[in-house]
């Protein structure tokens, strides 16, 4: 999973990763759906895409077309 949590319960924080090249989103957030939320803004360039194997995030640098 490309949202991963760091810590627990109330002190949990929440990161984004590029399931591509590993970039972690300058961003952190206090809420699983924040990241979710932040990741599905367009202005911030990362993407969702579908594949074979399941859903997958890509950071700007990684969808590319050449890259997709």
């Amino acid at each position: 999973m490309s949202i991963n949590k760091l810590g627990d319960f109330d002190d949990a924080t929440y990161t984004l990763e590029c399931d591509r090249c590993g970039n972690e989103a300058e961003e952190t957030f206090s809420a699983f759906y924040d990241a979710v939320t932040w990741k599905k803004d367009k202005s911030n360039g990362w993407i969702s895409l579908k594949t074979k194997d399941g859903w997958i995030d890509v950071c700007p640098k990684c969808k590319k077309p050449d890259k997709i």
